[in-house]
């Protein structure tokens, strides 16, 4: 009996990691998303193209990531941490979303 609390504490552990993995790599393409919106009004039009290319890249990364989180928050069993996880890939999209929406307006307005 013992043995087998170990191992579900150790399962709900690595679903607990398993979570927050992709939720760390989608907040790291949120920065990356916000330095593309800095970037494309400041870069050369030569390579603001490569920024707004790059920009749909990590807001497709970011997407991914979540799916990730998708799947995994099955696996939680902590019904507190759950509702945190998915709360916070809530967030990541949306924030995402916005900040990819407002690059693509940006890159338009540039390219006029």
């Amino acid at each position: 009996e013992e043995e087998k609390a170990a191992r579900r504490r150790a399962m709900d552990e690595a679903a607990k990691a398993a979570t927050e993995i992709p939720l760390n790599a989608a907040q790291s393409c949120l920065e990356g998303l916000d330095l593309a919106l800095q970037a494309v009004p400041a870069a050369s039009t030569h390579i603001v193209s490569d920024v707004a290319a790059g920009a749909i890249m990590m807001h497709g990364a970011l997407s991914a990531a979540l799916l990730n989180v998708d799947i995994n928050l099955k696996s939680v069993r902590d019904e507190s941490a759950r509702a945190d996880y998915a709360a916070s890939r809530a967030r990541l999209q949306q924030k995402g979303d916005e900040r990819h929406a407002r690059i693509t307006a940006a890159f338009a307005a540039r390219m006029g």
